[in-house]
């Protein structure tokens, strides 16, 4: 129904699909779409270009074209059947509230992408097609149409090449997204024989070794792989999160948070969040100073950051700064009530030391109730009610 009413007043429509939302752009022209001014825009802005990595997962800006569903025939052919919506006859917006509360979104993707009209828009000029079929790879697998990802995959592997390599490196993808790790670790090493010195895609070539290996449980190698990658790409950020993962897993705490430091140097989403990590890190490496500048810069970044706060009020605590402890543990209680049963824990256990029962008991009664089968927030509990 709204494509037919959008399409009665702008003929020529083409309608795309996110995460989320549905898009539709709507013109009484021709469409047009200049693929190589995209990516010029995306290669010219650094930001831009991490929105493509984290929002649209695209290594390469054609990657957009994956949430390309169809065009104007098509759109034609799947409205034909619609009820009319007018002033006189509202019938969208008294259907509406009644779907309200059903989750029919998968649904209705499913009925869009059956009327899909082709990998690529109507009226699109696409000079790189190389990129362009190897760019939607990623972004198919990620919201799971397979099916579209091996349609790419084959017209790629007919497409003029610069890189030899990106077809198995998209065969690569295919089977790591599969499961098959055996013939990705195939795909990728035979990639390896095809690239050469200086290659753009060599860091993302390192990059997907390195996720292979770590599927594996190879830490030596997936680490190797990610430092490689890194090396070809400095700013690449995946490798970066990954290195400062490792290093904090093996509690290699400095190396931790060097990574983390070149991480966040990449201005990554949620950087409040990564600057309370690093200082984390720093805390854990015993580089205390450090490590408080890095929680104070998360919170003046993001005031409301959990992690930021949880753990600036476990330095109070250790520097017998009860006030300041309290007080980051009350703004936790109050933003992040449902997140950690610590946070009751910890603030009720300094109220009961500083002879404060009444206010134990109405953190730990409000712990009780939100975090009601916890049974340390029980235990805490009894003990302090019946503490003379």
């Amino acid at each position: 129904m709204v494509f037919y009413e959008v399409q009665r007043k702008f003929p020529e429509v083409s309608v795309w699909v996110t995460d989320s939302d549905l898009i539709m752009i709507a013109t009484r022209q021709k469409q047009t779409l200049d693929m190589a001014r995209v990516a010029n825009i995306v290669k010219s802005d650094p930001s831009v270009r991490r929105d493509f990595r984290e929002f649209l997962h695209s290594e390469t800006p054609q990657g957009l074209l994956a949430y390309y569903v169809m065009s104007t025939e098509a759109v034609r052919k799947f409205a034909s059947n619609a009820r009319r919506n007018t002033d006189d006859h509202p019938l969208l917006e008294f259907h509406a509230p009644r779907q309200l509360f059903s989750d029919t979104r998968d649904l209705n993707i499913d009925l869009l992408y059956e009327a899909k009209d082709g990998l690529l828009p109507q009226g699109a000029e696409i000079a790189d097609l190389e990129a362009a079929y190897g760019g939607m790879i990623e972004p198919f697998l990620v919201f799971r149409r397979s099916n579209l990802a091996n349609q790419a995959m084959a017209l790629l592997a007919q497409a003029p090449k610069k890189e030899e390599a990106s077809l198995q490196m998209a065969i690569a993808k295919l089977n790591m997204d599969s499961g098959n790790f055996e013939r990705a670790e195939e795909s990728l090493k035979q990639s390896e024989t095809q690239i050469k010195p200086g290659s753009s895609i060599l860091g993302e070539k390192e990059e997907l070794m390195g996720l292979l290996y770590q599927s594996l449980g190879n830490t030596a190698e997936s680490k190797r792989h990610f430092e490689r990658s890194a090396e070809a790409e400095p700013d690449r950020p995946i490798p970066l999160r990954k290195l400062a993962e490792l290093a904090a897993k093996d509690q290699a705490w400095a190396d931790a948070a060097k990574w983390m430091e070149r991480y966040i140097q990449t201005n990554p989403q949620q950087l409040g969040h990564h600057w309370a990590v690093l200082g984390d890190y720093r805390l854990a490496a015993e580089q205390v100073e450090q490590g408080s500048k890095a929680l104070e810069t998360a919170l003046r970044i993001d005031p409301y950051v959990y992690w930021g706060h949880f753990r600036m009020a476990r330095v109070f605590e250790k520097n017998n700064e009860t006030d300041s402890a309290v007080k980051q543990y009350e703004f936790l209680l109050r933003y992040a009530f449902d997140r950690d049963p610590d946070i009751y824990l910890k603030l009720a256990t300094l109220y009961k030391d500083a002879g404060r029962k009444r206010d134990a008991l109405r953190v730990l009664t409000k712990g009780r109730r939100i975090l009601s089968t916890n049974p340390a927030i029980y235990r805490l509990y009894r003990e302090v009610q019946s503490a003379g």
